[in-house]
């Protein structure tokens, strides 16, 4: 036996808390618990090393039976006309909830999809250009960077893409430019070092962004069109994009929660579309917390839509605006909510008159009231799991790293659908 099975130590292990899905984690697990030894962060740290799991399933705040639960859950769903299942799970996770949602006619979203919907509309309109994140750590020799430091919901950006240990080229980061248009970083964020920081308030982006493609055509530009921001320094930064062998324009839509939000992610696609005139550029849109891609991933190839999608006329049916499960909620067009947060606790909308089933390891304390509230596994940690990247084209599976009697997403739903069976056969 090897030191590091001695040591019940793991390599190349995968973490599910934030979009990158960084796999080259190393985990030692012992009786006090799962300890992340190198490649941590601050959202590994806390997945992996906070151990506690909800104890028990709870029927209106109070401890129950799996079974009871269960049952709880099926006799909610079975008078139901109009669920709405909110869902941020692996994929057999999501495959699991698909399948029930098309037999009771309900909607299917995920948690986060807000975020996703401020790019999604514009590439569904207008089409995309897109890379990955290998491409970024060992190609790209100009990054762009719009709105806040990705590091805010991704803490090892920078480490695994920009500035690696090793790229294909060989040891060490490839000589990049880097730039940064975003509101100015705060005390707990201070600027990183070879970042050219330029300062712009969130609100003045849409502005700011025509303006840089105003520039790239050779249009003139009113002082007043120009955000309150240096015309050099735009200037500067149109110059890099051109002059680069292959740029990328990155930004985070979760983290620009503004009305014009998809003006941003149309204005960037323009401008890697003009870039692309006479060099490389393309635009990545990073995010995909709580396998938000992985869940819409499923949900196209399975129905053909992205999520936001209902069940309820016989054939799938899309509406990004009608089909938002949280606007449904809140606006009371649901009778009845699974919510599904298998990567931690998230509370979910809260609404009185709506019976609401929250799956999760653990329990927001706005939910532990709901109707039932059933515990279930973490993928990655308690049970093995598939979930997509946050450049949506890599599906890793990740391993258990320790034993647990919590049910995973896909069987806790079975079950619920095996309570339905057996109510239909009655």
């Amino acid at each position: 036996m090897d030191d590091d099975a001695k040591a019940g130590r793991r390599r190349d292990v995968g973490c599910p808390f934030c979009g990158l899905i960084c796999d080259d984690l190393t985990v030692e697990g012992g009786a006090a618990g799962l300890r992340v030894m190198d490649g941590a962060c601050r959202l590994s740290r806390k997945g992996f090393e906070d151990g506690e799991t909800a104890a028990s399933p709870l029927l209106d705040g109070h401890p129950a039976e799996l079974a009871a639960a269960v049952a709880r859950a099926g006799d909610i769903l079975a008078g139901a006309r109009a669920p709405v299942f909110a869902v941020a799970a692996d994929v057999a996770g999501i495959r699991a909830a698909l399948r029930l949602a098309d037999r009771l006619g309900g909607v299917v979203d995920h948690p986060d999809s807000e975020a996703l919907f401020r790019n999604l509309r514009i590439v569904q309109d207008s089409g995309a250009l897109t890379t990955t994140l290998s491409e970024v750590r060992n190609r790209a020799d100009m990054v762009l960077i719009v709105g806040a430091d990705p590091s805010a919901g991704l803490p090892r950006f920078f480490e695994r893409c920009v500035d690696p240990a090793q790229t294909l080229s060989g040891p060490g980061p490839l000589q990049r430019r880097l730039i940064r248009l975003g509101p100015p970083s705060g005390d707990a964020a201070p600027p990183r070092a070879g970042v050219r920081e330029i300062a712009c308030a969130a609100e003045q982006l849409p502005q700011a962004i025509a303006a840089l493609n105003a520039l790239l055509r050779g249009r003139d530009i009113a002082a007043s069109n120009l955000a309150g921001l240096d015309r050099a320094a735009l200037g500067a930064i149109v110059d890099q994009l051109k002059a680069a062998h292959y740029a990328v324009i990155v930004w985070a839509p979760a983290l620009l929660a503004l009305a014009g939000g998809d003006l941003i992610a149309h204005g960037l696609l323009e401008l890697a579309r003009h870039v692309t005139r006479s060099t490389r550029c393309s635009v990545l849109a990073l995010g995909g917390g709580g396998n938000l891609f992985g869940v819409n991933q499923v949900c196209t190839w399975q129905t053909g839509y992205p999520v936001r999608t209902a069940f309820g006329q016989g054939v799938p049916e899309h509406d990004p605006y009608r089909f938002s499960a949280r606007r449904m909620v809140e606006a009371g067009e649901a009778d009845a909510l699974v919510w599904i947060t298998a990567f931690g606790e998230a509370a979910p909308p809260q609404r009185a008159d709506i019976p609401t089933i929250v799956l999760a390891p653990r329990f927001a304390p706005e939910a532990r009231a709901a109707a039932a509230c059933i515990p279930i596994g973490i993928p990655g940690l308690d049970h093995a799991g598939q979930v997509f990247r946050t450049d949506g084209v890599v599906a890793l599976r990740l391993a258990a790293q320790r034993t647990t009697s919590l049910p995973d997403v896909s069987a806790v739903i079975a079950a619920i659908e095996a309570h339905l069976q057996r109510k239909d056969a009655r």
